[in-house]
């Protein structure tokens, strides 16, 4: 169900997104898309992760069960189109042993040991799931959600930008400048050389933290994928102490601060999930 309907929002977000580009810029168009595409997988990982945590806190309704046969159920009116499930087999706390259905498009086997939470008041409807599979789901999501959604509010945000910007540049241009303002850039050479410097020793810095977080990883040591987690979050750090930097220090621009923040952001997501897979 999580898989087609992130399909299903490609397909949609990648419409709309058309759609609005075409009645108002490429831009607009193009974060309407990952916003839709985004919205709707992280909406499919905080659900998978709910789920995870109602698993994994089961406490005395958390019992094991056991797939006894695989069923063909139709997903559509007609029949034509069949998703497996799975019948579980557990015995419940009052020592009754009872027979359900599972969820479709499972990949549980005949002979596995499943998770079960025990409804007290209708064994019938006792939830079936796998823990590590609804982990994995979660985190997996998490990634193909955040990835998206982080580019869409950086169009987002470059585009209030751009609108700002371009108002308070207007009343300027209405009623002229001072012959001293007007000559001001022309006596900005020296600012402007000693931000060039500045940006080339932050550009060194930025060097140096990604080269050594990826230096951290091909150690020998903790587990890889531990490493990997490590070497990420110091990639992400080291990209957001520049981007910090480059937006409110040395003032290069708007949007290359918002592009480094949002590969800071993504890099940062990444190294979360590894942790969680550690």
């Amino acid at each position: 169900m999580a898989v087609l309907s992130m399909f299903g929002a490609a397909l949609a977000g990648g419409i709309i997104g058309f759609v609005v580009g075409k009645l108002t810029r490429f831009e607009a168009g193009l974060m309407v898309g990952l916003f839709i595409f985004g919205g709707v997988t992280l909406a499919f990982s905080l659900k998978c992760y709910m789920d995870y945590q109602d698993f994994a806190h089961a406490g005395s309704d958390g019992l094991w069960g056991e797939v006894i046969e695989i069923i063909d159920k139709p997903s559509n009116e007609s029949g034509s189109i069949t998703s497996p499930a799975p019948i579980v087999r557990f015995t419940g706390p009052d020592e009754r042993v009872y027979t359900i259905e599972g969820p479709t498009a499972s990949s549980a086997k005949v002979g596995a040991h499943v998770n079960v939470i025990f409804d007290r008041d209708q064994p019938e409807r006792s939830r079936v799931g796998q823990i590590g599979e609804l982990r994995g789901a979660a985190i997996a999501m998490m990634l193909f959600g955040t990835f998206p959604t982080s580019f869409a509010m950086m169009f987002l945000l470059n585009m209030i930008h751009q609108a700002v910007t371009t108002r308070d540049r207007a009343p300027a241009t209405r009623t002229g400048r001072s012959r001293r303002e007007a000559a001001a850039p022309a006596n900005k050479t020296k600012p402007a050389v000693r931000g060039k410097v500045r940006g080339g020793r932050a550009t060194v810095f930025l060097a140096l933290g990604m080269l050594c977080s990826l230096l951290w990883i091909a150690l020998e040591g903790e587990s890889l994928v531990r490493r990997f987690a490590q070497g990420f979050s110091g990639i992400s750090a080291t990209l957001f102490a520049y981007s910090i930097w480059s937006g409110f220090i040395a003032r290069l621009g708007f949007e290359t601060a918002l592009g480094v923040f949002t590969l800071a952001l993504n890099f940062g997501v990444w190294a979360f999930a590894l942790f969680l897979l550690s």
